[in-house]
Formats: structure tokens, sequence, C-alpha cells
């Protein structure tokens, strides 16, 4: 998912501002990106927080001097009217009727001990309607509203009592057609109000993105929504003059969010939490998707240099990579760049580029929770890397896994397969120490659905065993602290926690007893043969084994 804009609105979403409020240095979550401090130079930022974040929009292609897109505030808004084809980038709303669909049906706070708290919807972080679009129930399409705040009953974090829920789904429509729904991805937040006369909000309605030319279309460079002063600052939301602070979440507690769907979400989902877990239900006019876990420490890393001192491979591999073009403070401009949604072995490969300027350090290890879906398009792509066993993912009904990890970058598809080591492999980079300068400690968490993965080993019903092997990228085999593996509810879900970094390969490998597993044989009886299949196959009555 790659997030653009135009040119002038990226410059003004992502100029350096100078903060306002005084956040205290020893919360994580309260960290801050560091400003470029000269012009000329060049900086990064891997921080996939800011991925997840994004304005709904709607937009309509409509042939006006040629192809045009609109923003539009409705699928039957007037500018809107002859548009035959809809993207949509839809901020769920919750859900105020048992019959509703396409909106969030929930968050719940869930304790050691297994009990569950409820948490009752307070507000939208905007009550301007510009920041809304509507969708239309009887098309499918969501409505789009601004992020919302939950509190629960006895349960509040170090600042507060509100916890913000961001959920978007995008997708399409084409007047006629059902829309096709691509990517879900939730985020949970503790949050607090602080208000900063620096921050604004970009309207999904502004005037001013009303056009877009040819030539930006062309580019690849429509609208997707952003947020004024919302990376520097780190906050999780924004209004006009107001920026919800990330706030730490309450010790011990897992989280869940609940989503109605007109239909199911398929594919392969990733993200940031620990020990997941996911429910799919139909219960005959919708779909029920709620996705579990407790939030994971995540080292994000951020980096300023000289352009002219960097080495030729870090601006060789930048050169043709989209920038954020950012104020310096005595004049001119340096660029930046960020993860912009990609989660894939090329960011593994920049990442490691970076290791020694950092010194193999976070700067900061704050806790999230969220999660991403893949498209159906990347879905496919991704299938790719399970070889011959491609269509054991493609061409099953529903979600086939989740997989979880803290590491800093990681590929977001699902794991590759090596059929002749029958490994599934998964990689992931992060710095090897936390930003206090201690070891990082690595998790990774893989669920599979039972078939699927059985499908992909051919396996047989019975019970499964499994290994995990850590490779470093120096060809070393690393120990792991902990290992679970369950399987229950149709799922087979692994854990493997305590590894280290700086950007290890996982091996995770499946196996099962022999005499567990089905072979085959083939059995003749004059010119008859007969192919026989068991865990312990034996020719019948009259027949010989081939």
């Amino acid at each position: 998912m790659k997030v653009f804009g135009l040119k002038a609105i990226i410059v003004a979403l992502l100029l350096g501002f100078a903060p306002a409020t005084t956040y205290a240095a020893n919360v994580d979550e309260h960290w801050q990106a560091p400003k470029s401090t000269a012009a000329n130079q060049l900086g990064v930022i891997f921080d996939d927080r800011v991925d997840y974040f994004y304005i709904g929009a709607l937009t309509g292609a409509v042939d006006k001097d040629g192809y045009q897109s609109i923003v539009c505030a409705s699928l039957e808004d007037e500018k809107c009217a002859q548009a035959a084809y809809f993207s949509f980038k839809a901020m769920l709303k919750p859900c105020e009727t048992q019959s509703e669909v396409n909106c969030i049906d929930g968050l719940t706070a869930i304790k050691a001990d297994g009990s569950r708290i409820a948490a009752t919807f307070a507000r939208y972080v905007s009550q301007d309607k510009t920041t809304y679009w509507e969708g239309s129930p009887s098309m499918g399409v969501p409505h789009s509203r601004a992020e919302s705040l939950w509190t629960f009953p006895d349960l509040v974090h170090a600042a507060g009592s509100e916890f913000l829920v961001s959920s978007i789904l995008d997708g399409t429509h084409k007047r006629g057609a059902a829309p096709r729904f691509g990517r879900l991805q939730s985020t949970i937040q503790p949050v607090s109000e602080v208000k900063d006369v620096e921050i604004k909000r970009v309207r999904a309605k502004d005037s001013k993105l009303d056009f877009m030319s040819a030539k930006a279309i062309a580019n690849q460079t429509p609208w997707t929504g952003g947020q004024t002063g919302m990376p520097e600052k780190n906050c999780a939301a924004t209004d006009d003059g107001i920026c919800f602070k990330r706030e730490s979440f309450p010790a011990d507690i897992k989280y869940s969010v609940t989503i109605r769907l007109s239909k199911s979400v398929g594919g392969w989902i990733h993200g940031r939490m620990k020990s997941p877990e996911v429910s799919i239900k139909n219960t005959g006019n919708n779909w029920s998707i709620e996705v579990s876990g407790e939030p994971i420490t995540v080292p994000v890393v951020a980096y300023w240099g000289s352009e002219a001192d960097l080495p030729a491979n870090i601006k060789s591999a930048y050169s043709r990579r989209a920038a954020t073009t950012v104020g310096a403070p005595s004049g001119g401009t340096s660029k930046r760049y960020q993860t912009n949604g990609q989660f894939n072995q090329e960011q593994i490969n920049l990442f490691s580029l970076w290791i020694p300027f950092i010194k193999d350090k976070a700067s900061a290890t704050p806790k999230v929770w969220m999660y991403g879906s893949l498209t159906p398009e990347n879905l496919s792509q991704a299938a790719s890397g399970l070889n011959s066993a491609k269509d054991c993912v493609t061409k099953t009904n529903g979600l086939a896994g989740l997989v979880t990890t803290n590491a800093t970058i990681y590929d977001g598809a699902m794991p590759t397969f090596n059929p002749a080591a029958g490994y599934l492999n998964y990689k992931v980079a992060a710095p090897h120490l936390s930003s206090d300068g201690s070891e990082f400690s690595g998790t990774y968490d893989l669920i599979m659905k039972s078939e699927v993965a059985r499908c992909i080993y051919g396996f047989s019903s019975a019970p499964v065993s499994a290994s995990v092997e850590i490779t470093s990228s120096d060809g070393g085999i690393q120990k792991v602290a902990t290992t679970v593996l369950n399987e229950r509810n149709g799922w087979l879900q692994l854990g493997a926690y305590g590894f280290g970094f700086s950007s290890p390969t996982l091996k995770v490998k499946l196996s099962q007893a022999m005499t567990d597993k089905k072979t085959s044989i083939t059995c003749v009886k004059g010119k008859t043969s007969k192919k026989v299949s068991a865990v312990n196959p034996k020719c019948p009555t009259g027949y010989k084994k081939k």
C-alpha cells in the first residue's frame, strides 16, 4: 500500500514543525522522530505506525477534459454523477444496529484470567463532517467517518481513559456491480488529547483536491489522505489544533477488534501483536472478523546524515525512490524516506544499509497493536513463494493465515516454502539493541488454517509437531528461548520468542510421524491395476504390489 500526495500537499503534510507541547522523555510512545538540522541532508524513518494512518477518501473517475480523478462527498455527489468507477478508503464507523454491516462491531480488553471487558464508543476525533464521506448500504459501499474513541469500564491508561481505534477498508466500486474489497487494517492506541495550534487535519473533501491532472494520475500520485504535522509530532490522530498523543498500553492486557463486513476479507494478515488469535464467523447475513492479541514492543529507527558524507550504496539505493521534501532550520531543504506501507524484502535490504549508522540500536521502543490484510493482488503474488503449493492458499475459502512480529521491518507476505528442506522461511530485521542499550528480544507468531498447513506439507489429519530455526545474516544458528505450538478450532498456531536480531531468517518446519502420513502404492492383478492410499497401504487380496 503506497502513499503519495500532490506535490503541494506532500510538502504541507510533512514539513518539520517545532513541538508546542513538552513530552515525557521516559515514555517511548512519546518519542518524536528527529528533524533535519541542515540543508542537503538525507534522512530515513523506519516506523510503520505512520503507514497505518490515513484520512478516508472516495474518488470517482470522471471523463472531463481527459481522464480525471475527483474527490467525492458520496457516490451520488453531483460532480461525481457521471463516474462509473470509484475507489474508496473508508474509515469504518462503529456499528449502530445489529443489521448494519461494514462497521466496527466492538473493542474488547482481555485480562490475564481470560475475562473480557467490552468498550463503549465515546466520540469521533473530529466532529467536522468535511472529514466524512457517505457510502451506500444498498450498494455495499461503507460509510467513512473519523477515527473513533472508546472507553472501558474500570480500565484506564497512565494519561486517561480513551483508546483510539482506526479500522480502514479500501476497495473499488463499479456502478451496477458489487464492490470489491481490498485491504482491511486496524490499529488500537491509548491516547490523550493535547492542544497544539500547529496541527491541522486534512479534509477528505478539500476543494483544492477536486481535480487532479492527467499527469498526476499517470504518475500514480492520487491523493490518499494524510495529516499535517502528524508524523513529526507522533500523533495517533489529529483534529484542527489537537494532537491525540500516543500513550502506553496498560500492562498484561490483550485487545481485540471485531469488524462486521458484508463479505469476508480473505487471504493473509500481517501485523504487530503477540499470541494473536483470529475468529471468522459467517452469520448468514454478514461476516464477523475478530482479531485479538497482546501489544508488542517494536523498535523504531530514525536517522539524518549529510548526503555528501553518506556512502555510494545508500545514495544509489534511494536515488529512484519517492522522497519527502522537508525544510531545514537555516534555509534550504533535505530529503526524507520512509517505508510508505511497504513490508517486503526490499525494505529489509534498505534497513540493513543503515545498521552501521544507527549503531545497531533502536531510537525508541513503543508498544504497538495493529494488523493489515494483503490485497487479492498481493496475495496472489505472495503465494508464488509457496511454489507448487500456492493453490493451498489461493483456493482456500476465507482467511488462510496470519503472521505477526515485533521486528522493525519484515516481509508482510506469507512465508516462502522450501519443499526440499521442508521449511517455511520468513525474513525480518531490527536493531540488535533496544533504545536503552539492552539486547532486543524478538517475537514471531504464525497462525495458519489447519487445512492450509496440511495441504502445503501433504499431511494427513494426524497431529503435527514443529521446530523453529533462527539463521543469522552471517549464517550462524540461534537458539530460541520459547516455542509454542498448538492446534485448535481449525487453526495451527506457532509462536517463537526470545531470539536476537539484526536480520535473521526464521525457518519453521512442521513434521508428522511417518506412520501417520498417508502414502500410495500401485497394486496389480493380471491386466488390472489399482492405486491404494493409506497410512500403511496394503494390496487387496489377489493383488500384488507393483
